[in-house]
C-alpha cells in the first residue's frame, strides 16, 4: 500500500478516537450532573469546555489537511522535505502543543473521576483511568508518525524508482529473447479465414455499411488496410454463421457522431468498427485482427508509461512479436456515443469491447486485458457467447428509428469519410 493511503489510515483511526473520547468525556459530564449553568458559572467547567472547542477544532483542521490536501508533516512543507531547522521547530511546537494538551486532559479526568467518586459508575471510573496514559501515548505516537512521512515517502520513491530499473531490466531480457511467431497453433474455432473464405456475406435489411469499405480511405498502409478489412468481413460472416446479422442492427466502418448535431465529427478520422445493436445494448466492437497461436496475451507498459499489449508463447514463456500500444479511441467513442443518446433520450447502455479475430494459425488466449477506459478485451468466441443472450433487435420501434438517423449516415463511404451534404 502507498505511504499516503497507509498515513489516511491512519489519520481516520487518530480523528476517530479523538472525536469519540472527548464526546465520551462529555456524556460522563452528563452522568455526573454537570450542566449548563455549571459550564457557564464554574471556572473549572468552563475551561474544560473551552478545551473541548480548542481541540476538537484544531484536530479537525488538522484531520482536512491531511485527508484532503495530504499533508501530513508536524508543519506545513508543501511536499518539500524539511530542513534540520525545520525539523526542530517541527519537534519543539510537538512538545509544547502536545504537553498542555495532556496537561488539561489530566485536569479533565482528574475533575470527572472526582465527580464520579461515590456513584456505581465503576466502568466509566476505568475507562476514564484507563485514558490517562492512552490519550498521551495517541497523541505522542501519532506525531512520531507524521514525523517521518518523508522519510517514508523517499523510501516509497526510492523503492519505485528501484523496481522501475529491475523491470525495464527484466523488459529488455524479454525483448531480446522474443520469438518471431509463436511455436504451436491456437485454438481452432472455425472462424479461421480459410474457412470463413467459403462462406459468402449476404446483406440483410439491420446491415449499414460494407464491412472493411472505410479502410479505403484511410491513413493505413496498404497491408494494414487489407488486414482491417479481411478482420470487418470475417466478423461479419462470423455473426451471419451465428444468424446475428437477422437478429441484430449492424453498422459498418462507423465515424464518430459530432458531439452537438446531427452528422459525422468532421475533425476526426477515427472511426468504430462495427456497432451492433440489440434490443437493450450497443455494442461498440474495435476489431483486432493480430497474429495468433498457442500464445497468451497479456497487459504491459512501454518504457513510456502507456498500456500495451504483449503476446507470450505458452509454450517457451517469451515475448512473441513487438508490444503494441493501446490508444484510447474506444474510450473516446464510448463516451461520446453514449452522450448522444442520452441527449435523445434513448434508455440504452452502450458497451465497448475490442474482439481478437482468429487467423489461420487459430486463436490465442486472453489474461484480463483491458484497453484505457476499462474496455475489456475479448475474444471472438467469448464475444459471441455475450451477444447471443440479448433479445433481437426490433426495427419498427421509434428509438430504432432515431437510432437508425445516427447511424445509418455515420458510416464510411470508400472516400474513408462518412457523407456530407456539404461535401
Amino acid at each position: 500500500m502507498e505511504v499516503t493511503k497507509k498515513y489516511k489510515i491512519y489519520s481516520h483511526l487518530f480523528y476517530g478516537y479523538i472525536v469519540i473520547f472527548h464526546f465520551f468525556l462529555i456524556y460522563v459530564m452528563k452522568i455526573s450532573g454537570v450542566t449548563l449553568k455549571s459550564i457557564l458559572t464554574e471556572n473549572a467547567f468552563f475551561a474544560i469546555f473551552i478545551y473541548f472547542i480548542v481541540i476538537l477544532f484544531n484536530k479537525s483542521r488538522l484531520y482536512y489537511r491531511e485527508i484532503k490536501e495530504e499533508e501530513f508533516w508536524l508543519l506545513r512543507s508543501y511536499d518539500i522535505d524539511p530542513t534540520i531547522i525545520e525539523k526542530i521547530l517541527a519537534i519543539t511546537k510537538s512538545l509544547i502543543v502536545n504537553f498542555f494538551y495532556i496537561l488539561f486532559n489530566y485536569e479533565v479526568i482528574s475533575i470527572l473521576i472526582y465527580q464520579l467518586e461515590g456513584t456505581n459508575a465503576g466502568l466509566l471510573l476505568t475507562v476514564l483511568q484507563f485514558n490517562y496514559f492512552i490519550f498521551p501515548i495517541t497523541l505522542i505516537a501519532w506525531d512520531i508518525k507524521r514525523f517521518f512521512f518523508y522519510r517514508s515517502k523517499n523510501k516509497e520513491k526510492i523503492k519505485r524508482t528501484r523496481l522501475k530499473h529491475l523491470e525495464y531490466a527484466e523488459k529488455m531480457e524479454k525483448h531480446k529473447q522474443r520469438q518471431l511467431k509463436p511455436e504451436m497453433l491456437g485454438e481452432m474455432t472455425g472462424y479461421e479465414p480459410r474457412e470463413l473464405e467459403k462462406v459468402e456475406l449476404v446483406s440483410t435489411s439491420l446491415m449499414k455499411g460494407e464491412p472493411g469499405a472505410g479502410l479505403s480511405g484511410s491513413s493505413f498502409s496498404i497491408i494494414n488496410k487489407k488486414v482491417g478489412a479481411l478482420g470487418e468481413l470475417n466478423f461479419a460472416k462470423a455473426l451471419q454463421k451465428n444468424d446475428f446479422l437477422e437478429k441484430f442492427a449492424t453498422y459498418w466502418s462507423v465515424q464518430y457522431p459530432f458531439e452537438y448535431s446531427p452528422g459525422p465529427d468532421a475533425n476526426t478520422q477515427a472511426d468504430i468498427d462495427c456497432i451492433l445493436i440489440s434490443n437493450k445494448h450497443i455494442y461498440l466492437i474495435d476489431l483486432k485482427f493480430y497474429f495468433q497461436g498457442d500464445i497468451t496475451w497479456k497487459t504491459t507498459k512501454t518504457n513510456s508509461g502507456k498500456s500495451a499489449l504483449q503476446a507470450i508463447d505458452n509454450i517457451t514463456g517469451n515475448w512473441v512479436g513487438e508490444p503494441k500500444e493501446m490508444s484510447k479511441n474506444m474510450y473516446y467513442a464510448t463516451e461520446r456515443i453514449q452522450s448522444k443518446i442520452n441527449k435523445l433520450g434513448i434508455k440504452m447502455k452502450v458497451k465497448p469491447y475490442v474482439v481478437m479475430m482468429p487467423t489461420d494459425r487459430g486463436l490465442g488466449k486472453i489474461d484480463h486485458v483491458f484497453w484505457p477506459g476499462e474496455i475489456k478485451c475479448l475474444t471472438l468466441i467469448d464475444f459471441l457467447k455475450i451477444v447471443e443472450k440479448d433479445k433481437s433487435y426490433d426495427a419498427e420501434t421509434a428509438d430504432a428509428e432515431v437510432l437508425d438517423s445516427v447511424f445509418a449516415w455515420l458510416t464510411k463511404e470508400e472516400s474513408g469519410s462518412a457523407p456530407q451534404i456539404n461535401k
